[in-house]
């Protein structure tokens, strides 16, 4: 597939989801991998709004289904950019993240390049 077809179908979300992860690998260049690493929980408060409390996201704020259907969105679209090789999704016991690849970059320069992109809240 070649690049200029690899941004093509991007939601918006996903679109936003790779802007945050580059952002966090530029701020963190030459740092450890992990470091690198854009938690789930960065990315729900970006893309939702959200803050903690305690160290959580209060989910009786939220509310559950509300909570369990962000997790699920964001879930849905890494796992669909790290299929089209966009990111790479780390865990560890207690969090998930990931990062972006290389071709991620690629595809948000040419997004960027055609306007494309996307820099508002979800």
């Amino acid at each position: 597939m070649g690049m200029s077809h690899m941004g093509r179908g991007l939601s918006d979300l996903q679109k936003v989801l790779l802007q945050k992860a580059n952002a966090k690998h530029e701020e963190w260049a030459g740092r450890d991998s992990l470091s690198q690493v854009l938690f789930f929980s960065e990315a729900l408060k970006h893309c939702f709004g959200w803050t903690k409390k305690a160290g959580r996201f209060p989910r009786k704020d939220i509310g559950a289904a509300q909570y369990n259907k962000a997790m699920a969105t964001i879930s849905r679209s890494v796992r669909r950019l790290e299929a089209r090789g966009l990111v790479q999704k780390h865990k560890g016991s207690y969090w998930t993240g990931f990062k972006i690849t290389p071709e991620g970059q690629d595809v948000l320069r040419s997004l960027e390049i055609t306007g494309k992109a996307v820099s508002t809240q979800y």
